[in-house]
């Protein structure tokens, strides 16, 4: 009997171990992991863990997580027009430079044909002239001249005037004072319309200074004053320049005007006190060609512009022509050479 009930015993406990046992061997049911879509939104994205990692479960989805990066990297390059095998290769990200439409103008795609195109954007100071920056670092800008709103310029050259002959005893300057005297010009000249700016208004005079002896008017020969002969070769003219493109070195040039050249003759004697005053009328035609100096060195023409406001200096020579009418017949061709400068 005793044998029986211990029987019963161990058989009632090996059934409650083994029903134990099947409760402590069973898992809890797993909720089915929802798509990354569903848990985050669109803006969102799950984050990837990062090593090391708590279980092969938590490894298992970083690899997944990654693969699904990558592939919707690939899939939005695709959809830009990014070749395959570009989008999905990891790379650091550029530091995002805002450009406007001027700056985007000939870049229509950065990266063609698998190479990656150079991409130029306008430099901030691109605004206030910047147009290079050299290997050594050094700015380069532009630099724009002031406008030009005048010409001044200086003129010499020997004067003869064989016809100029006094009406009184019949003799000629040259008779007089000789041919080698040097006459200065100097004048000023206005561009008259921004539309022709080589079109100008040049209004002038000079100086000429002259010493001779008299002659006799009987016999012709020399007398013993001495005679002194200043003359204003007063002038106006319109000029045209023939002045093309920027930074032209040759220049021709044409002018035509009249001049009325006031004169006074005094004797050593001071007879009369005050002289003999006259004025030779005349019609004048130039040709002439001027050769831009600053041409030659920009640095130079940028600093005489900034210092002292001269634009450009230029080197004349020309050929002046008088055509003379009136009591004083001053007909003759002179050559001059000078200098002149752009305000």
């Amino acid at each position: 009997m005793v044998n029986l009930i211990a029987a019963s015993f161990l058989f009632l406990s090996a059934i409650s171990f083994e029903v134990q046992a099947q409760e402590d061997l069973s898992f809890p049911e797993q909720p089915v992991e929802a798509p990354i879509e569903e848990v985050f939104g669109e803006d969102e994205e799950e984050p990837i863990p990062e090593p090391p990692y708590v279980d092969a479960e938590e490894a298992d989805r970083a690899r997944r997580l990654r693969k699904l990066r990558e592939q919707k990297k690939a899939e939005e390059g695709v959809a830009a027009g990014v070749p395959e095998g570009i989008a999905g290769e990891p790379e650091v990200a550029a530091p995002k430079v805002e450009a406007n439409q001027n700056d985007q103008e000939g870049d229509k795609e950065n990266i063609k044909g698998g190479r990656v195109r150079r991409r130029y954007i306008k430099h901030p100071h691109a605004e206030k002239g910047l147009y290079k920056i050299t290997k050594e670092g050094d700015y380069l800008y532009k630099v724009n001249k002031s406008p030009v709103h005048g010409r001044a310029s200086i003129k010499l050259g020997p004067f003869s005037a064989p016809d100029f002959v006094s009406s009184a005893n019949g003799f000629s300057y040259d008779d007089l004072y000789g041919s080698g005297d040097i006459m200065l010009l100097a004048d000023y000249e206005w561009s008259l319309s921004s539309y022709f700016p080589g079109l100008g208004l040049k209004v002038g005079s000079g100086l000429l200074f002259a010493s001779g002896s008299g002659r006799l008017t009987s016999t012709g020969q020399t007398s013993l004053e001495d005679f002194s002969f200043v003359m204003f070769p007063n002038h106006v003219s319109l000029s045209l320049k023939f002045h093309i493109w920027d930074r032209q070195k040759l220049v021709p040039y044409v002018e035509g005007g009249a001049g009325a050249f006031v004169f006074t003759e005094q004797r050593d004697d001071n007879e009369p006190a005050f002289g003999r005053w006259g004025a030779a009328y005349n019609l004048h035609a130039v040709g002439g060609l001027a050769f831009n100096i600053t041409s030659l060195s920009s640095d130079a023409a940028l600093r005489i512009d900034r210092e002292y406001g001269i634009n450009d200096v230029w080197l004349t020579a020309e050929v002046r022509q008088l055509i003379g009418f009136g009591n004083f017949d001053t007909t003759t061709t002179l050559f001059n050479a000078g200098v002149a400068l752009d305000f």
